[in-house]
């Protein structure tokens, strides 16, 4: 099977494929991926471990929401679009404090990889540095998607 066809059944839209895909062209359901680091530990779902459970329930809920959108509604207030196909996931935990998920799309897998967690606090990101972070997190998974992601919270019983 071609690749033409292979996008075209997960919602790539009739038309000519330019080398690029864009973010249009390829339509949800995403599935959600997390970032590995160079040791292979998965940094999003060590993060996720530490939240409470209503702040997990808000997450879900807010990953739920984002799951069938195509990417160019990925707004507020669940995501925004940052730069370059770096999105970021939007939820407040359970004490109310702006909690930020960085990732990035790989539109030939239907994937979102999440990357970075921040906290939100007077429109800025702690750490600052975090849409910087993801770039660079973007190029690894782009050169090398099976090192650097894995499925997020597939937990066995």
């Amino acid at each position: 099977m071609s690749k033409r066809i292979a996008l075209q059944r997960r919602g790539v839209v009739k038309g000519r494929l330019p080398g690029a895909l864009k973010a249009e062209r390829v339509g949800p359901p995403w599935t959600f991926y997390c970032r590995k680091d160079e040791r292979g530990n998965d940094v999003i779902d060590d993060w996720y471990s530490t939240l409470q459970t209503k702040a997990k329930a808000r997450f879900a809920r807010t990953l739920d929401q984002l799951r069938p959108r195509p990417a160019q509604d990925w707004q507020r207030p669940d995501a925004s679009p940052i730069r370059d196909h770096i999105y970021v996931i939007r939820f407040k935990d359970h004490s109310g404090i702006p909690q930020r998920v960085f990732g990035n799309f790989v539109f030939e897998r239907a994937a979102f990889v999440m990357t970075v967690v921040a906290i939100e606090k007077d429109r800025e990101y702690i750490p600052g540095n975090c849409p910087d972070q993801a770039a660079r997190h973007q190029q690894r998974i782009t050169a090398n998607f099976l090192r650097y992601a894995i499925l997020c919270f597939n937990h066995g019983p």
